[in-house]
């Protein structure tokens, strides 16, 4: 993906007239980006322009539900192994040239390619000979997927995947503009794109602002000609910006105000349950946390999730007491060995663990958390280091970086003892591939052969039904060791102008912006 100036996209004709005084949609959305590149693209703040800029074969709906995108159909082969995808020929990328299947198979090679660097390169783990090139050891143009024509793809898989569609929305699998590439890539780029809107500027701290793709297939439908996403990471500077109409959308609230805030903005403010979750991640690859499972445990166990839910927030979070959020149709997530326990029982309990594990008075304890930066992770654990300290005896040291910092931390796991993680999906498989040793970029380094040995299994049943069994089968033996704390699972909580039209509740992602349309102002 080349880098792409302003000058270069009026020469292409990117830049295509809009409306004199056409005001753009300005939408909070947390911390700065670190790319554009939607293949290296690993938070949800990137993976949001980037469901905005790309599509894949099936895209995201208003609601978060799979809709057809550059794919018009597939079919898939008895023994469930060969997918056959039908691509529109009306599909472009923002320069008019056509997006074929090619596209796909380069995009998907470079998403394993090593070289790529790519967080979620393991989205394509079960297609045939992905893992060997994962690692290094086979070559990407030998990747189970190939152009049978301009618009036709086919797919073959390793092993049966009865989830392997649920996928296929998500940003990392776009297809890439192949010239582009030649070009050189980084993670500064403007890239063509070919979704209902292409990215014209970027500035660093402040914003990315897209323009309505005037060659995409279904252009006529999109609304909005300018959209701009801001950087908000300060909850409170954002609903400032919000009161005076600086930003038409949040993507929070500040913790702690949400009667307030309901109380002021009435309608303006949307409530929804979310598919998301916080937790804290002890760093597996150093002790005392690679052997200390006790010592683990008694930190989950001492942590009132209740209080910082109901006293501490107070703005729609609920206890969290498994991994995987409660919600997800189908599927019935396997709570905590210990989540009948009164939190007295689990208070005494988180002692004696404790104990056992090697600490006390006479060795006492000190960790440090990790964090971003913003106040309800500020308040969050504040409450969690106050805990610690009063019933365990544990002086916790607070560090707050951006959230960017963070995320290279946890790839990294270069973090000294816990730090604050997030993930949001509606797809109970990928919480759980974050425990599965080094996939997923994110997770603790947790190695538990007949945990990855039931992943497997999941993975190759027929139906959703009986792989949503095995894995959860799979998320209850992996808890008892607690290689992850558990903290919340959040509720989207957010302020909508009245003047934006068609927002709607998407648990597992956001309203992309193409279904979004802001009226006229009152004069």
């Amino acid at each position: 993906m080349r880098v792409v100036t302003m000058a270069m996209l009026a020469a292409l004709g990117l830049l295509v007239p809009v409306a004199a005084g056409a005001e753009a949609l300005r939408l909070g959305n947390g911390p700065d980006i670190s790319t554009l590149d939607w293949q290296k693209a690993s938070t949800v703040f990137e993976m949001r322009i980037a469901n905005d800029i790309c599509e894949g074969l099936l895209a995201y709906g208003a609601r978060g539900e799979a809709i057809p995108g550059v794919a018009t159909g597939w079919t898939l082969s008895k023994d469930g192994l060969t997918y056959t995808f039908t691509l529109r020929t009306d599909a472009r990328w923002s320069d008019g040239s056509p997006v074929t299947a090619d596209d796909f198979v380069a995009a998907w090679r470079r998403l394993v390619t090593p070289a790529t660097a790519a967080a979620q390169a393991d989205k394509l783990l079960h297609l045939a000979n992905a893992q060997a090139i994962i690692t290094g050891k086979a070559d990407p143009a030998t990747l189970g997927v190939k152009a049978v024509d301009a618009h036709t793809l086919v797919v073959q898989l390793a092993r049966r995947q009865a989830d392997f569609t649920a996928y296929l929305p998500q940003a990392m699998l776009c297809p890439v503009h192949r010239s582009s590439l030649t070009q050189g890539a980084n993670d500064r780029a403007l890239p063509l794109s070919n979704g209902a809107y292409m990215a014209v500027a970027r500035e660093p701290q402040s914003l990315v602002r897209l323009q309505k793709n005037p060659h995409y297939w279904d252009t006529a439908t999109v609304a909005t000609e300018i959209v701009e996403y801001h950087v908000t990471e300060d909850q409170q500077t954002e609903l400032k910006r919000f009161r005076t109409g600086d930003l038409h959308m949040t993507v929070s609230v500040p913790p702690g105000q949400l009667d307030a805030i309901r109380a002021e903005w009435g309608e303006a403010l949307m409530v929804y349950p979310s598919a998301g979750v916080l937790y804290l991640s002890p760093n597996l690859t150093r002790e005392p946390w690679a052997t200390q499972v006790k010592l683990r445990q008694a930190i989950s166990m001492a942590i009132d999730r209740e209080v910082i839910s109901q006293k501490v927030l107070r703005s729609g979070e609920t206890p969290l007491l498994t991994f995987v959020p409660t919600g997800i149709p189908g599927y019935t997530a396997s709570p905590l060995p210990w989540a009948t326990l009164s939190q007295a029982d689990r208070d005494a309990k988180a002692r004696q663990l404790l104990a056992e594990a090697g600490y006390g008075k006479d060795k006492p304890l000190s960790i440090e958390i990790l964090h971003p930066t913003g106040d309800r992770f500020r308040q969050i654990n504040i409450a969690v280091a106050a805990m610690l300290k009063q019933k365990l005896g544990i002086t916790v040291t607070l560090h707050n970086q951006e959230t960017k910092s963070v995320v290279t931390h946890l790839r990294a796991r270069d973090y000294t003892d816990l730090a604050m993680n997030g993930w949001n999906s509606d797809q109970p498989v990928t919480y759980l591939d974050l425990l599965d040793g080094d996939r997923g970029g994110f997770g603790p380094g947790y190695h538990n052969p007949a945990f990855t040995k039931l992943l497997e299994v999941a993975r190759e049943q027929p139906d959703l039904s009986g792989m949503y069994d095995k894995l959860a089968e799979a998320e209850s033996l992996a808890m008892a060791d607690a290689p992850v704390i558990p903290l919340l699972q959040v509720s989207r909580k957010l302020l909508v102008s009245t003047r934006v039209k068609g927002m709607q509740p998407a648990p597992g992602t956001v309203t992309p912006a193409r279904f979004l349309r802001l009226l006229p102002a009152k004069s």
